[in-house]
């Protein structure tokens, strides 16, 4: 059975792992829903992520590389490697996320992560969801829409989370678990949401910055410098 899920390059249900080669089809060289685009243990794939929920999905490092979702997508795990990107013309879902630095996920449409979050490059969405951990390593994410981290986050790095529209009117930041700053700086362009509990604390981090309203539902916001609300 495993090798004629692995000729058949996927069957739903289960768990295949794709990775990207692109420029195998004129005038699709990008599309993420053509399959000559990905291969499956170093073979042409004959089916694309997104057919199976369970699906792995990796953008290899070394070259640039940016596929193009052009259908709404659900797959179980996405990998970004150094300096590859992935560019949502629809919407995506994924079960994890892991980025490298240098990396980038941009696009006017909606990134949510059902699981656990690894965000090495920078992040240009619609909306960002993630209902698992969080580990912020980049300087950057920005959404037109809301930003939704359901559970615990780390910082990495000095982190400027921005959710504002064309408008420039403001969206909101939410943090529904603890966050953990490692000495790092946490700034937030748009509203922000600490917890939806008391002991979802905000604690380690240098200075804090809100340039938005702000719902504090927890009973601790500790930091080792400045807090600006």
């Amino acid at each position: 059975f495993a090798f004629f899920a692995l000729l058949l390059g996927g069957v739903w249900g289960q768990t295949t792992t794709y990775t990207w080669v692109g420029g195998r089809v004129a005038g699709h060289e990008t599309s993420w829903n053509v399959y000559q685009n990905w291969t499956v243990g170093g073979v042409q794939a004959t089916n694309w992520p997104g057919n199976g929920t369970g699906d792995i999905a990796i953008i290899p490092g070394g070259t640039p590389y940016n596929p193009i979702v052009n259908v709404d997508t659900t797959i179980g795990k996405l990998i970004v490697s150094n300096d590859g990107s992935v560019t949502l013309s629809e919407n995506l879902t994924v079960s994890t996320f892991t980025s490298d630095p240098g990396t980038n996920i941009a696009g006017a449409h909606n990134l949510i992560i059902n699981g656990d979050a690894i965000f090495g490059g920078t992040v240009e969405v619609a909306s960002l969801k993630v209902t698992g951990t969080s580990a912020i390593n980049t300087t950057t994410i920005t959404t037109t829409g809301d930003q939704t981290y359901g559970g615990d986050v780390t910082l990495g790095a000095d982190i400027t989370l921005t959710a504002k529209n064309a408008s420039n009117e403001l969206q909101t930041v939410t943090f529904n678990g603890m966050v953990a700053g490692n000495s790092k700086n946490l700034t937030i362009e748009g509203d922000a949401v600490f917890g939806n509990s008391a002991d979802d604390t905000v604690t380690g981090v240098k200075e804090l910055k809100v340039t938005g309203t702000s719902a504090i539902n927890t009973t601790t916001i500790t930091t080792t410098g400045d807090q600006t609300y």
